[in-house]
């Protein structure tokens, strides 16, 4: 008897449906662990930039600067494009209560996804 065989015996022991219904439960775990993992970093980037840019904005100083421009690439990398433009050009705004406004409505839609 060759492995072949022995493969094919086995394969027809378990039970094709198992074996099938395992792999799938598998891919199904993986795809969900990447979502969450996926959540948290958005997640955290936001909370991140928004906090930093009320730190900046009440006390500004490099570090806080420096701090806020990390989120803003973490944002880039995690976010959707329409945060990241927003983050990236929110000078433009006309207050900085209405950047507010705007960037945790984007935020709450991205995370809702």
């Amino acid at each position: 008897m060759d492995w072949i065989q022995v493969i094919i015996t086995m394969i027809g022991g378990i039970g094709f449906g198992t074996i099938l219904s395992t792999i799938l439960q598998n891919v199904l775990q993986n795809k969900r662990r990447d979502q969450e993992r996926k959540y948290e970093e958005k997640r955290n980037a936001y909370i991140g930039f928004l906090q930093a840019m009320i730190e900046s904005a009440n006390n500004p100083s490099m570090g806080n600067l420096n701090e806020y421009e990390l989120f803003q690439l973490k944002i880039e990398l995690f976010g959707s494009k329409e945060v990241a433009l927003l983050a990236k050009n929110g000078q433009l705004y006309r207050s900085r209560d209405d950047l507010f406004n705007e960037l945790l409505r984007k935020m709450k839609n991205d995370l809702l996804k």
